[in-house]
């Protein structure tokens, strides 16, 4: 089985503000920026049984959550898009397609798909993946100094390739203001 992971740089406080907030007007907002993304969700993930994911965004908003049918998976795609449309995605290159073995190596890249940090008692947690992680705005300078620590010692090119790109991610997110959410595939 092969993992990679998406990330975005997205106000991590604000997001959480935006769960259970009741704002119609952020919704409505929030569907229409991501009016291309919920279509192709509901082309290419939507499974029969699951719940609309435009529901699942309402849910989410209005901290209505109801019971999942596949392991809440579906809370965390909808929280995945909720990232896109106020932040900015940031696609892996070198950090996907990875083996198990080899995301394990990597262990501060591997925290980012086991830490939900402040989002865990926010929404429902998927049981199995996609793994979420979450670095608020706060946590960001000590991150990327540890992960320049790390990327110093790593011997191994590939490995060097991963802390490169993680390193990257922190310093976009850390410019924008903004944490970081990785969902882990």
């Amino acid at each position: 089985m092969k993992y990679g992971i998406n990330a975005y740089a997205v106000d991590v406080d604000e997001l959480i503000s935006m769960i259970g907030s009741h704002d119609v007007n952020f919704l409505n907002s929030l569907k229409f920026d991501i009016a291309d993304d919920i279509s192709r969700f509901k082309r290419n993930r939507q499974r029969p049984g699951d719940h609309d994911i435009e529901e699942l965004l309402s849910f989410i908003v209005f901290n209505d959550l109801r019971p999942s049918k596949n392991n809440n998976a579906d809370y965390a795609y909808a929280l995945e898009l909720m990232c896109k449309g106020m932040g900015k995605a940031m696609y892996p290159e070198a950090l996907r397609n990875l083996s198990r073995e080899r995301f394990v190596e990597l262990h501060e890249i591997n925290e980012l798909g086991s830490r939900p940090g402040p989002l865990f008692n926010k929404i429902p947690w998927p049981d199995q993946v996609p793994r979420i992680g979450c670095i608020p705005n706060r946590e960001m300078r000590d991150r990327y100094e540890v992960a320049m620590q790390l990327f110093t010692i790593q011997e191994d090119h590939n490995k060097k390739a991963y802390y490169h790109e993680y390193i990257g991610w922190l310093i976009e997110a850390n410019k924008r203001g903004s944490g970081l959410v990785t969902f882990m595939y």
